[in-house]
């Protein structure tokens, strides 16, 4: 697995894919997993309180499938290849929200 790297959290988006065909379109979609991490990231920057609160909410209920569907070691490597402060900005997200679990099994 490489670094995730490039640029901003919406580059975050484009370096991990999945490729699905919906009604005869094949698209690609960022990995649920970097999904649910930017939406974490962005909400520390937001400034629209519904907003922040919702991407979080979001996030944690697909970072919650995720872990039901045993992708844990998938999601945890997701974080671990995020630079350091990009993955701080996304656990102090889970930790404002008191996601203390979700946090001890990240981490």
């Amino acid at each position: 697995m490489y670094p995730l790297f490039i640029g901003g959290s919406v580059s975050l988006l484009t370096q991990r894919v999945i490729n699905a065909e919906v009604e005869g379109v094949k698209i690609s979609l960022p990995h649920p997993a970097v999904f649910a991490f930017h939406k974490l990231i962005v909400a520390q920057i937001r400034k629209n309180k519904d907003k922040k609160a919702e991407d979080k909410e979001q996030a944690v209920r697909i970072l919650r499938a995720l872990i039901d569907k045993g992708e844990l070691a998938t999601t945890k490597k997701f974080l671990n290849c995020m630079f350091l402060k990009w993955q701080a900005k996304a656990l102090a997200s889970l930790k404002e929200m008191g996601e203390l679990e979700l946090l001890g099994v990240l981490k």
